[in-house]
């Protein structure tokens, strides 16, 4: 074996670290920052630091509560990696994932014809050795996983500059699954962060990316001198982030077109290989369409809405889809043009206590961070082109559907490398340079062109004919047109307003959450709030709707509905203990402003009925009753409306005055009838709601809860909210 091509047997680096792991277990106080200053030479293994400050936290752990921000930011070069190590420690000890009893092996052991020389990463159910292959003559990377050899059942048949080729994998006997790969080096995106936002971003971008690659090279090889894409020579951060992005972008697009969803993609998950070439690695939870059960995880940070809704089983904003990678997507580009974790839940807000419920309230807590949405980033990252900031946040949509394709990022980072678009850049950045350029260019062409002017623009005539189909209910058809607009131009804050209400129309509100919300950062109105409040009300956020119908009525949005949303809010977030009094106030201003509004009727029926078990004072119920009379009357029918009907009736039979009870009886079954018909489930009816006493004797009463419950078709809105658009868009 010649020199070039002998094993690295660097072991003396694990050989210190497993005598002072020793040491620490045989009662020796744990302190890694004290050990890496007595021997400097473990600075150079990221690796032994990791493992050293891993057990360093379960030693502390076993003592009492470790502050995982401080403990993690001891150690500021493997931070990332030592905080995701330590978070997967946390899951295992709440009993969310079944640690494997695996015997591992070690550096300097021989493993199915590899040598393993050293570790070069470590998790819960997997390591990574650098190996040496004696049958090639070559240094691999070997990962062993305590599962199947998932990542060689999916990214084994492809091959692409952005995937890591797989070049043997084995299942084994023991547990054991083994996967060899190329070794590429071992820096991925969690270094190149880490060296720009941690250790200062003065160097130019080359010499940072020729530094975090350069560590992980073996002795005999080459410092990096050509990079796969020459921009990199001299690209700005910004610059670097977009070819970087367009290279993950392209592998994810091949990805997706051939079925596969990578669920897992983040940072660390990305390696640069020698050259700079970005490559996507480690497919364990990757979902394959032909797959029948697709696995679960991910890393709460980077993992979509709708993958945590999954985990919570809760109902999805959108399919779950290869939609899912480009929101992951999103989050690492954020991440590395404004050097701020997205969705880091900070340590005064984690939940106290170890368990499965913890863990819970952790995902649901990112959950809702998600659902806030993201902080623009022209204000985090500067001198970003605004363009770029506007795609990474279609990226980070809540709703699927509304972020690009793979396809379509691939495209347009892409286009933003080539000379005309740079060009309009540069233009936008030194207006004053082409005035006069622009005046001539104007003055002379313009005798030519003047007929142009007799036709409008294609962006009015498309707006118009989406007006027209909105105008006839054919909201389909509208929303066609408005989407055009939208893919010729994200930043049009009107045909956005416009494709949110029609999507409002059709009851897709979690869209039209979206698109609302897009708007208010484009051109916010107070009429673009009360929408957006009422899109809120029809998911049942109650809290977000109420405070969002607050402030479209301090824009000055003063409308019957936008009244109704707010009351209503108040008193349906907790109809035993709402704000009745202000919910009442709103309400009776919703109904001065317009009295045929039933859902306010309805509403301040309730309000009274809820007051009425408070105080019993019949009073408060005879104004419940005249009040749902009267939306009785209006009109239309609902479940709600005829549930609400029939409790008011049933709590007029408790009255001691008996005058009346027969007629209240019969008028309460004959609306729970009526509200059964409509879809009310007889089966998770509240037997024990108090309205319902003397109602509960009758045998009609009986009758109705041994009904079958009917299979309609479930209403897309809730009556008890008033749609606050126009009729017609303008």
């Amino acid at each position: 074996m010649n020199q070039l091509s002998a094993p690295v047997r660097e072991r003396t680096a694990r050989e210190q670290a497993m005598e002072i792991l020793d040491a620490w277990h045989c009662g020796e106080s744990p302190d890694t920052l004290a050990v890496l200053e007595r021997f400097p030479n473990l600075h150079l293994d990221d690796s032994v630091v990791i493992d050293l400050a891993y057990e360093e936290y379960c030693l502390l752990r076993e003592h009492g509560e470790v502050d995982l921000e401080q403990f993690c930011a001891r150690h500021p070069r493997q931070r990332t990696e030592l905080r995701h190590l330590i978070e997967t420690h946390q899951g295992l000890e709440a009993g969310l994932f079944e640690l494997p009893d695996i015997a591992w092996p070690d550096a300097g052991q021989e493993f199915e014809g590899y040598h393993l020389v050293r570790q070069l990463g470590r998790g819960a159910f997997a390591r990574v050795f650098l190996a040496w292959h004696e049958s090639t003559n070559r240094h691999v990377a070997l990962k062993l996983a305590a599962s199947d050899a998932a990542d060689a059942q999916v990214a084994g048949p492809l091959s692409h500059p952005a995937l890591v080729p797989i070049l043997d994998a084995r299942a084994l006997a023991t547990g054991l699954s083994f996967v060899s790969m190329p070794y590429l080096g071992r820096a991925t995106l969690t270094d190149l962060l880490n060296n720009r936002y941690l250790e200062g971003p003065c160097a130019p971008v080359a010499e940072q990316l020729r530094s975090v690659i350069g560590r992980s090279a073996l002795s005999h090889e080459l410092p990096v001198e050509r990079f796969f894409d020459p921009g990199l020579t001299r690209a700005s951060w910004n610059d670097a982030v977009t070819i970087l992005g367009r290279e993950i972008a392209r592998g994810l697009a091949f990805l997706h077109g051939r079925g596969i969803q990578h669920r897992d993609l983040k940072p660390s998950n990305v390696l640069l290989a020698w050259n700079g070439q970005p490559v996507i690695l480690d497919f364990n939870l990757a979902h394959h369409g032909r797959i029948e059960f697709p696995l679960c995880g991910g890393t709460l940070p980077y993992m979509a809405p709708e993958q945590i809704q999954s985990f919570l089983e809760i109902k999805c904003v959108g399919a779950l889809n290869e939609r899912a990678d480009i929101y992951s997507f999103g989050v690492m580009l954020h991440e590395l043009l404004s050097g701020k974790h997205l969705f880091a839940m900070p340590e005064a807000e984690r939940p106290l206590g170890r368990g499965k419920r913890q863990a819970r309230q952790t995902a649901a807590w990112t959950l809702n961070q998600k659902r806030a949405g993201v902080p623009p980033l022209t204000e985090a990252a500067a001198g970003i082109d605004p363009a770029l900031a506007r795609l990474i946040h279609c990226c980070l949509s809540f709703d699927p559907q509304f972020r690009p394709t793979a396809a379509e990022v691939e495209a347009w980072l892409t286009r933003s490398r080539r000379w005309p678009y740079r060009a309009r850049r540069w233009a936008a950045r030194h207006r004053g340079a082409v005035v006069a350029a622009t005046i001539l260019m104007v003055s002379a062409t313009s005798a030519s062109s003047g007929w142009l002017a007799l036709r409008e623009p294609w962006e009015a005539r498309e707006y118009q004919r989406g007006r027209a189909a909105f105008a006839k209910a054919d909201y389909d058809s509208a929303n066609v047109h408005f989407d055009n607009l939208l893919r010729k131009n994200h930043h049009d804050a009107r045909a956005l307003f416009a494709y949110g209400v029609t999507l409002s129309r059709q009851g897709t509100f979690s869209s039209a959450v979206s698109a609302f919300q897009r708007v208010d950062e484009l051109a916010p109105s107070g009429q673009n709030t009360a929408m957006w409040a009422y899109a809120k009300a029809q998911e049942n956020d109650l809290t977000a709707a109420r405070a969002l119908a607050q402030q479209a009525i301090d824009q000055g949005f003063r409308t019957a509905a936008i009244y109704e949303i707010a009351g209503a809010t108040r008193m349906w977030i907790d109809p035993a203990y709402g704000q009745f009094e202000e919910a009442r106030s709103y309400l009776d201003t919703s109904i001065q402003l317009d009295d045929k509004m039933q859902a306010a009727w309805l509403s301040r029926a309730q309000v009274y009925l809820n007051q009425w078990g408070r105080s019993q004072n019949d009073a408060d119920l005879n104004c419940a009753k005249r009040d749902i009379d009267k939306a009785i009357e209006l009109g239309p029918d609902s479940q709600r409306l005829y549930f609400v009907a029939a409790k008011i009736y049933g709590s007029h039979t408790l009255n001691k005055d008996q005058h009346h009870q027969a007629e209240f009886t019969e008028m309460g079954l004959a609306y729970l009838s009526k509200a059964i018909e409509l879809g009310l489930n007889p089966r998770q009816f509240p037997k024990k709601d108090p309205a319902f006493k003397q109602l509960s004797k009758q045998p009609g009463f009986r009758k109705l809860l041994a009904l079958e419950p009917l299979q309609l078709t479930i209403q897309k809105t809730d009556p008890i909210f008033v749609d606050p658009s126009p009729g017609t868009i303008d």
